[in-house]
């Protein structure tokens, strides 16, 4: 896009030096076209602090790590559990059925959770599973 300026522009100055110019006919002035420039401005404004936001972005990032390797050091030396990623042992057998039976619980309509709830109270937790599998095939 350009916008058009309209004025008497002299032979040999910048408008017209530029060759974007023309003579009007009705007035015999020099009327210039001259290119909008801001958007390619702004292009390259934006580029460039995109640019040096990845930078800093990766800079960060670097110090991040940096940080987390000094921590999960201090960890070990100080015999804490902050090195360790998850639980020394493994679960017990009924939290692990509690987990199975909580997840399967969670994919199934109202109407079979509270199936699956009351075969719980009846029968036990094992039965339960075995009914929400069946009920998550059908």
């Amino acid at each position: 896009m350009s916008q058009i300026i309209a004025g008497p522009f002299p032979r040999g100055t910048l408008y017209d030096s530029l060759g974007t110019g023309f003579t009007s006919r009705k007035r015999g002035t020099t009327v210039a076209r001259v290119p909008d420039v801001t958007k390619a401005i702004e292009a390259v404004v934006a580029r460039a602090l995109r640019s040096e936001l990845a930078g800093v972005i990766r800079q960060l990032e670097k110090r991040i790590n940096r940080l987390n390797d000094q921590v999960s050091r201090l960890g070990r030396v100080a015999g804490k559990g902050t090195a360790a990623p998850g639980p020394d042992r493994p679960p017990s057998k009924g939290r692990q059925l509690q987990g199975r039976y909580i997840g399967l619980l969670r994919n199934l309509t109202k109407k079979n959770q509270a199936r699956v709830k009351s075969i719980r109270k009846k029968k036990g937790v094992e039965a339960a599973i075995r009914e929400a599998r069946q009920l998550r095939k059908n």
